[in-house]
């Protein structure tokens, strides 16, 4: 029988010590395949080298086995880990539904939602107002904090979030306010918003990346600053006005 693959390739002269050993021996001495130390080996004197040998081996598959297992079941814990970890960091409904892959109505109630809808019409300090040409509320974060508020405490999941790509610039969340998408023009004149307030405003033409405001996480210690889990590009004109 051949050894493993992850078996080193002089194990076998480690199974030819094994089968010079004479039936009853309860110990043998073999060259490590590992270190190239000599070691003992304990056996079992009731059957004989080779169905020991065969024996220590299945013993070693099995062990490389359950290695595996462990590892993948650490990964997991190591996962559910960082789950709870941003669970118990965060104090917003939205992030903490998004988490839970629940509706926002579930913690809190239909009436208690709608109090905080009317009470997020006040966006706060740093945050800039746009309507778009066919209605859409467009929302621009101007600084740290407030692409933070706007990103994970005012955007609905299902809203819209756009960035300029690979350069600093604010958040900018397209409120969908219960439509299913977007449209072309909102998009665009949200894009031209994002690269406007971007460090490539005076660039033609201004990569954005935009996808779903579920898809965007916060990177822990680092205020607004986030991950994307997927998103699209669109290349627009950097505009500070609505209907340019």
């Amino acid at each position: 029988r051949r050894p493993p693959r992850s078996t080193p390739s002089n194990s076998s002269a480690a199974s030819d010590v094994y089968k010079r050993q004479p039936k009853g021996s309860d110990m043998a001495r073999i060259i490590d395949p590992y270190t190239n130390q000599e070691i003992e080996i304990k056996l079992d004197p009731t059957i004989s080298a080779v169905q020991n040998a065969e024996r220590l081996y299945s013993q070693a598959r099995k062990s490389e086995r359950g290695q595996q297992k462990i590892q993948h079941r650490i990964m997991k814990l190591e996962q559910e880990l960082c789950r709870l970890d941003e669970l118990n960091q965060s104090s917003d409904y939205h992030i903490i539904a998004n988490i839970l892959n629940i509706q926002p109505e579930t913690l809190l109630g239909e009436p208690e939602m709608e109090s905080i809808r009317k009470n997020e019409l006040d966006y706060g300090a740093g945050i800039k107002k746009y309507t778009s040409s066919d209605g859409f509320v467009i929302l621009v974060g101007r600084s740290a904090e407030a692409n933070n508020r706007l990103t994970f405490h005012i955007a609905h999941k299902e809203d819209i979030w756009l960035h300029a790509e690979s350069v600093k610039g604010a958040h900018t969340v397209i409120k969908l306010a219960g439509r299913n998408n977007v449209s072309e023009k909102a998009l665009i004149e949200a894009a031209s918003l994002a690269a406007f307030y971007s460090d490539a405003k005076h660039a033609s033409l201004v990569p954005v990346v935009y996808t779903r405001r579920k898809y965007v996480h916060p990177i822990k210690g680092k205020v607004g600053q986030v991950r994307l889990d997927r998103g699209e590009t669109i290349f627009v004109k950097p505009r500070n006005k609505i209907g340019e």
